[in-house]
């Protein structure tokens, strides 16, 4: 099963995935649709944004290895901060960087 990270002091949460397989399991779990992006290599990472009806944010996250998972997360983070109207290089970039380290805590 996943694991949820939360994105607390911000909206939403990380539903963070095992394998690809998994990712595709949770994202039709949660909207009851096959997950229909485009196929992802050996190599790589997946991020997923499902917006609820209600007002929900789940990212799904994907990583074929620490630093894919890395990546993905950084893609996270930035949508995030793009949805709170906050420029990640703001504060010598600080906030953006204590959330990933946060993020990274948790993993």
């Amino acid at each position: 099963m996943a694991k949820e990270i939360s994105l607390r002091p911000y909206p939403g949460c990380i539903l963070l995935c095992r394998s690809l397989s998994e990712l595709k399991r949770e994202h039709r779990r949660i909207t009851k649709q096959v997950y229909d992006f485009a196929e992802v290599s050996g190599k790589g990472g997946v991020m997923a944004r499902i917006d609820g009806s209600d007002g929900s944010l789940i990212y799904l996250v994907w990583g074929c290895g620490f630093r894919n998972v890395v990546h993905e997360l950084c893609h996270v983070l930035l949508e995030t901060f793009k949805d709170i109207g906050h420029n990640p290089t703001e504060g010598d970039g600080e906030p953006f960087c204590y959330m990933l380290s946060a993020l990274m805590d948790e993993i």
